[in-house]
């Protein structure tokens, strides 16, 4: 996932240098202190639980917030688009709907001031995404058949870009963290080691080894 991310940067922000499009695709990433590691490892948090969700604040909504808190001060305001869509769930419909302007193309963001957000496919069920993208090419040069087969091979769902808590995780049947324990099991990175992955056993190992860690309550030590 993180090479096809990578390689879709590199297309789309060579591509947009050829057509003179003032375009460019960046990477955010987490100050070092909210990383994942040194929360768990460093300050000796539990791995993450469903009412305890202290990686998603950190890794994901923080960085994507701070990056457009930039772009607002900057330009005085800034444009997210997303692939929400209300199919997803029902907290993502009722998220999308509650931040809705009548008659308006553009959303409020929840928390962000001068920010606005365009759902252009939020109307769309799953098998309108996977019809579009086997329909037409990429128009930055990426492979949509690897696409499909990488999600074949995963046997999951898409993943979403998170700037809200209404997002659900992604371990379960999404690609999300591999380290994901949010989730009871992580069907996609098992997905992948059944269809030959199998250089992600260690890191799928490691994953259920914290997730046991965590429920070994006589383990535990308190810091007063």
């Amino acid at each position: 996932v993180v090479e096809r991310i990578d390689t879709t940067f590199d297309n789309l922000n060579k591509s947009a240098q050829k057509a003179n499009i003032p375009l460019q695709g960046i990477k955010v990433y987490p100050e070092v202190n909210d990383t994942f590691f040194v929360n768990l490892i460093g300050r000796g948090y539990p791995a993450p639980t469903r009412t305890f969700r202290w990686c998603t604040e950190r890794l994901k909504i923080g960085p994507a917030s701070e990056f457009i808190k930039t772009q607002v001060s900057t330009y005085g305001e800034a444009i997210i688009i997303l692939g929400a869509r209300k199919d997803e769930s029902m907290s993502r419909a009722q998220t999308l709907e509650k931040y809705s302007r009548k008659g308006e193309l553009l959303k409020k963001h929840a928390t962000l001031p001068s920010a606005f957000v365009y759902a252009p496919i939020e109307d769309w069920l799953l098998k309108d995404v996977w019809t579009f993208l086997g329909t037409f090419d990429c128009p930055w040069g990426d492979d949509n058949k690897d696409l499909v087969m990488m999600y074949q091979k995963a046997g999951g769902d898409e993943c979403p870009l998170v700037i809200d808590t209404s997002t659900p995780s992604c371990g379960n049947s999404r690609f999300g963290c591999w380290v994901c324990t949010v989730v009871e099991q992580d069907k996609s990175i098992q997905g992948f080691i059944e269809n030959g992955e199998t250089w992600l056993e260690p890191m799928a190992n490691f994953r259920n080894m914290i997730l046991k860690m965590r429920e070994d309550r006589e383990n535990h030590r308190v810091v007063d």
